[in-house]
């Protein structure tokens, strides 16, 4: 009777051992396939970014995400499909230096996410942080705020290169914060100017 409960239970933990291998191996298998980066270059040659290959480049001629004015490119993660409040983004948008300083820039945005007459007057936005960082070695200032109202989280990163001042806004629902905000970072860390 031992030896028929000793071999149930070695034969159970072998199964044990066996499961937890595979599934470790599938989720180093999923790890690396969402870790595969892919390279855009800007269309008129101004900096390169890496973006994971789980993420895509939004089409321009979509209502969400916006292109604006100055936009020159958006990503959002492929599987992106709820309504604009529910989903993520990342984009890069150059505009003239002359207009702006970095923390010129920075303070007309905090005074318009407190200003209790502009659009973000009745959402509570809380700001979180206001540092100086750096984007490919150059001075940068990052912005992190959550719009409370609507339930978004928001980083506005700002860098002056060549003459212009680059905005890249990373956009998503505070839900999604920890499954998204890693590839935000990775993208501002691999953007590389053209000078």
């Amino acid at each position: 009777m031992y030896v028929k409960s000793a071999i149930v239970v070695g034969v159970f933990i072998m199964l044990s051992m066996t499961l937890a291998v595979t599934l470790n191996l599938a989720e180093q298998s999923s790890n690396a396939q969402s870790n595969i980066l892919k390279t855009y270059n800007d269309t008129q040659g101004r900096f390169v970014v890496q973006y994971p290959s789980t993420w895509e480049i939004a089409p321009k001629n979509s209502s969400f995400p916006y292109y604006g004015p100055t936009t020159a490119i958006v990503f959002k993660p492929v599987d992106e499909t709820a309504s604009p409040l529910e989903n993520t983004l990342f984009s890069i948008s150059p505009m003239d230096v002359s207009r702006y300083s970095l923390d010129r820039l920075v303070s007309s945005q905090i005074a318009l996410l407190q200003d209790p007459s502009s659009m973000y007057g009745n959402l509570d936005v809380e700001i979180l942080e206001n540092n100086a960082t750096t984007v490919d070695g150059l001075p940068a200032k990052e912005l992190s705020y959550v719009i409370h109202g609507i339930g978004s989280f928001e980083i506005q990163t700002y860098v002056i290169e060549n003459d212009r001042i680059y905005q890249l806004t990373f956009q998503t629902p505070e839900s999604k914060v920890p499954s998204t905000l890693p590839a935000a970072q990775q993208m501002i860390k691999t953007l590389n100017f053209n000078s």
